[in-house]
């Protein structure tokens, strides 16, 4: 509905959450670059009312080049990603 007023796409909301779901379930093989053909992978935030898009994932050639340290709860499910997994890829993002 903002995004209307503000002259953007007015589709209904069940069109946007079945998009959105989609898009979800797709997140992890567009990390693939041999599975998706995606070499670049950006992912932010725009979680948050009012405040600007935060890029919180990259991948470059399946590679982790940036993680948030305030990593979204909903990108981790997205991702089927435990905490200790996420903690284990800050680890090797470091070395």
């Amino acid at each position: 509905m903002r995004r209307a007023a503000r002259g953007g796409h007015s589709a209904s909301e069940r069109t946007l959450r079945r998009i959105h779901a989609s898009s979800l379930a797709n997140l992890p093989t567009a990390l693939i670059p041999d599975t998706s053909g995606i070499h670049t992978v950006q992912i932010y935030d725009n979680s948050q009312t009012e405040s600007r898009p935060v890029l919180v994932l990259e991948t470059r050639l399946g590679r982790i080049v940036r993680l948030a340290d305030n990593f979204p709860d909903w990108l981790l499910r997205a991702l089927g990603w435990t905490q200790q997994e996420l903690e284990i890829r800050r680890r090797d993002l470091m070395h």
